[in-house]
């Protein structure tokens, strides 16, 4: 890296490296990730405004689907309750495919395998809801406590997420008024640019009350266009007190196997329901919603792609 100042000196001045997708050293060096997609590598003056970005286009091979695969953390004493991947649209019994007319299999510009499903928020729109794949609500001789899922999935390369979170939801009880708990893909330093990083927090609002658990043990910055795993645990408090339990990992795909889970989060001691709700979950839902950027439309078409969920629960 060269530098010209309108003095005439060539002094580098201290700069700051990342990119959207692949690793970039301190000194520039990048390396370009596995999965086909349009990156950006960004510099930045580390104490000033002003900053520079390269675009990269990976193209061809490297982008091989995750397929199979056990969920590492899933706790021993935990029964499946369901599991669905995406050879067809058919769902297990107690599953439910939401939005069919957002499903592109047959679309070019779509992300999609013969092993997954991808779902297309459009050019133009601002914010908006696209319906993924809920859980049928428990039974109600099941009523757990606890429950785990271990889901699979990418964004396409472009993906730009809101400013208040690209949210997956998790909702503790069907016919409840209290609003869900949500996990949101949330952008790293609020970077709303296409292929921005994102990490992982928790949004839990119960009643009038709102909290939000972040990714306290090891944040993770991840990058649309590459395959995550996705693992979490909810265990439900007693009622009115705050004891239950928040935690989850995520594990990447390297192109020819996962990577190892890194923990991400562990909350103890959490309110999750008032002491007016049962303390079971009933419902476990995926409704993934906010496609688009604050009041922006989105300059071009882009996708969120599962190919595995899977949820076990205990009592």
């Amino acid at each position: 890296m060269t530098a010209n100042w309108s003095t005439g000196a060539t002094t580098v001045p201290p700069v700051t490296w990342s990119a959207s997708g692949g690793t970039v050293s301190s000194t520039g060096a990048y390396v370009a990730p596995s999965a086909a997609g349009t990156y950006q590598v960004i510099v930045a003056h580390t104490n000033g405004t002003v900053r520079d970005t390269a675009t990269v286009t990976v193209t061809g091979g490297g982008d091989v689907v995750p397929v199979g695969g056990a969920c590492p953390n899933e706790p021993s004493d935990y029964t499946p309750y369901g599991t669905v991947t995406f050879p067809t649209t058919d769902a297990p019994a107690g599953w439910s495919i939401l939005g069919i007319d957002r499903i592109l299999s047959n679309d070019a510009t779509a992300p999609h395998s013969s092993t997954s499903v991808a779902f297309k928020h459009e050019a133009g729109a601002v914010a908006g809801q696209i319906g993924i794949l809920q859980t049928a609500d428990f039974s109600t001789t099941l009523a757990p406590k606890r429950v785990y899922s271990c889901t699979v999935f990418r964004q396409s390369a472009n993906y730009i997420q809101n400013a208040s979170g690209t949210k997956f939801i998790y909702t503790p009880q069907m016919g409840s008024s209290t609003r869900p708990i949500q996990f949101q893909m949330y952008p790293v330093d609020r970077t709303l640019l296409p292929g921005g990083a994102f990490r992982w927090r928790m949004e839990m609002q119960s009643s009038d009350t709102q909290r939000i658990y972040d990714d306290n043990v090891s944040p993770s910055r991840m990058a649309p266009g590459r395959w995550y795993r996705l693992e979490f645990v909810a265990v439900m408090n007693t009622p009115g007190v705050k004891d239950g339990t928040l935690m989850w990992w995520t594990s990447e795909w390297n192109g020819t196997s996962w990577n190892a889970p890194v923990q991400n989060a562990r909350h103890t001691n959490v309110l999750i329901a008032e002491s007016t709700m049962p303390a079971v979950w009933r419902k476990w839902e995926y409704n993934l919603y906010y496609g688009g950027c604050c009041s922006n439309p989105l300059p071009a078409d882009q996708f969120i792609e599962f190919n595995r969920v899977y949820v076990s629960t205990a009592k």
